[in-house]
Protein backbone atom coordinates (compact mmCIF):
# COMPACT_ATOMS: atom_id res chain seq x y z
CA UNK A 1 0.00 0.00 0.00
CA UNK A 2 1.43 3.33 -0.84
CA UNK A 3 1.67 5.83 1.92
CA UNK A 4 -0.53 8.21 2.36
CA UNK A 5 0.57 11.89 3.11
CA UNK A 6 -1.36 15.10 5.12
CA UNK A 7 -0.39 18.60 3.74
CA UNK A 8 -0.07 21.41 5.47
CA UNK A 9 0.87 24.75 4.77
CA UNK A 10 2.55 27.49 7.30
CA UNK A 11 4.39 30.84 7.93
CA UNK A 12 8.47 30.05 7.01
CA UNK A 13 9.00 32.30 10.14
CA UNK A 14 6.90 29.34 11.94
CA UNK A 15 9.43 26.19 10.88
CA UNK A 16 12.54 27.27 14.04
CA UNK A 17 9.36 26.42 16.40
CA UNK A 18 8.25 23.38 14.84
CA UNK A 19 11.55 22.02 14.45
CA UNK A 20 11.62 22.63 18.17
CA UNK A 21 8.14 21.56 19.54
CA UNK A 22 6.23 19.69 15.99
CA UNK A 23 3.71 20.90 14.48
CA UNK A 24 0.95 21.08 16.91
CA UNK A 25 -1.99 21.11 17.36
CA UNK A 26 -5.23 23.86 18.82
CA UNK A 27 -8.26 23.59 19.44
CA UNK A 28 -11.13 25.10 17.48
CA UNK A 29 -14.66 25.38 17.33
CA UNK A 30 -15.59 23.37 14.22
CA UNK A 31 -13.83 20.18 15.47
CA UNK A 32 -16.07 20.26 18.49
CA UNK A 33 -13.13 22.27 20.60
CA UNK A 34 -10.93 19.65 19.95
CA UNK A 35 -7.05 20.23 19.52
CA UNK A 36 -6.46 19.39 15.50
CA UNK A 37 -3.83 20.39 12.67
CA UNK A 38 -6.25 21.52 9.21
CA UNK A 39 -4.68 19.24 6.24
CA UNK A 40 -5.38 18.69 2.66
CA UNK A 41 -5.20 15.18 1.28
CA UNK A 42 -3.35 16.03 -1.58
CA UNK A 43 -0.16 19.06 -2.32
CA UNK A 44 -2.03 20.85 -5.36
CA UNK A 45 -5.01 21.21 -2.50
CA UNK A 46 -3.02 22.70 0.17
CA UNK A 47 -1.25 25.15 -2.07
CA UNK A 48 -4.06 27.03 -2.66
CA UNK A 49 -3.22 28.38 1.09
CA UNK A 50 0.27 28.71 0.15
CA UNK A 51 2.31 32.55 -0.96
CA UNK A 52 5.54 34.20 -0.77
CA UNK A 53 5.40 34.05 3.15
CA UNK A 54 4.40 30.36 3.27
CA UNK A 55 6.01 26.82 3.11
CA UNK A 56 4.22 23.16 2.26
CA UNK A 57 4.47 20.61 4.75
CA UNK A 58 4.16 16.81 4.78
CA UNK A 59 3.79 14.00 7.00
CA UNK A 60 2.68 10.38 7.10
CA UNK A 61 -1.13 9.62 8.05
CA UNK A 62 -3.34 6.45 8.35
CA UNK A 63 -6.13 9.17 7.65
CA UNK A 64 -7.79 11.86 8.31
CA UNK A 65 -10.70 13.26 10.20
CA UNK A 66 -13.44 15.92 9.52
CA UNK A 67 -14.41 19.28 11.09
CA UNK A 68 -18.32 19.91 11.26
CA UNK A 69 -17.59 21.89 8.38
CA UNK A 70 -16.31 19.17 6.66
CA UNK A 71 -12.60 20.47 6.99
CA UNK A 72 -10.07 17.45 6.57
CA UNK A 73 -7.53 17.66 10.37
CA UNK A 74 -5.25 15.27 12.13
CA UNK A 75 -4.40 14.97 15.66
CA UNK A 76 -1.01 16.22 16.78
CA UNK A 77 1.72 16.93 17.51
CA UNK A 78 3.45 15.77 14.51
CA UNK A 79 7.00 14.78 15.49
CA UNK A 80 9.77 17.36 13.21
CA UNK A 81 11.56 13.78 12.03
CA UNK A 82 8.36 13.07 10.76
CA UNK A 83 7.67 16.03 8.80
CA UNK A 84 9.26 16.85 4.82
CA UNK A 85 8.85 20.53 3.60
CA UNK A 86 8.92 21.55 -0.15
CA UNK A 87 12.10 23.47 -1.44
CA UNK A 88 13.16 24.06 -4.89
CA UNK A 89 10.28 21.74 -6.62
CA UNK A 90 11.44 18.87 -4.28
CA UNK A 91 10.38 16.86 -0.98
CA UNK A 92 12.98 17.81 1.71
CA UNK A 93 13.39 16.18 5.52
CA UNK A 94 12.70 18.80 7.65
CA UNK A 95 15.89 17.84 9.73
CA UNK A 96 17.83 17.92 6.83
CA UNK A 97 16.07 21.33 5.54
CA UNK A 98 17.13 23.41 8.95
CA UNK A 99 20.38 21.63 9.61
Amino acid sequence: MENQFAYHVTLAEFLPSILAKGLLATPHPSAGGEPVIFVEPDQAEAEIYADVNTVTLRFPVDGFGCTDDGECVVDGPVLPENLDVFVSGAWVPLLKHLA
